[in-house]
């Protein structure tokens, strides 16, 4: 298992870096501009849209975590078997990534693509129903770590 970042977009590494290594998983991180990291591995993609995506997904592996706020590569990471968690603490799942797709539709079709934001238009899911992300992400971690260790007494590979 790794935690891999989407680190265009993600103002939480150092917190995601303290936690992953707490626990004992590494990060990979995926940009097109500098990063001050401390722990994490970096792999540089080329400026463009969704080359840190595309790069998330090519490595992205059963029971990984993505870090994401795009709902695109996070719904990408669900049909790879991987989790899936934006930086404000909000879980993708199979269950509500029709929602997050819609919102980010939306947002593009009021806008245009790439074109700032629009005033009052949330993100799936409410503040007061969503978890501290370092509080999800720690979750996430140790559930999967768990899994493993349930997978790995049966006999079972990952």
């Amino acid at each position: 298992m790794k935690v891999l970042v989407d680190g265009d977009a993600c103002n939480k590494l150092d917190k995601i870096e303290r936690i992953s290594k707490s626990l004992g998983v590494a990060v990979v991180v995926y940009s097109s501009v500098h990063r001050n990291c401390w722990y994490s591995e970096i792999h540089y993609v080329a400026k463009g849209k969704n080359e840190a995506d595309f790069a998330i997904i090519e490595h992205c592996k059963k029971g990984d975590i993505v870090i994401t706020k795009d709902s695109g590569l996070a719904v990408m990471a669900l049909s790879k078997n991987a989790y899936a968690i934006s930086p404000s603490g909000n879980v993708y799942t199979n269950e509500n990534f029709i929602e997050s797709l819609n919102t980010r539709y939306f947002r593009q079709a009021a806008l245009g693509v790439n074109k700032g934001s629009v005033k009052g238009l949330k993100h799936n899911g409410h503040k007061q129903d969503r978890m501290p992300f370092g509080k999800v992400l720690a979750t996430t971690i140790i559930m999967e770590q768990n899994s493993r260790n349930k997978d790995n007494i049966r006999g079972e590979t990952i």
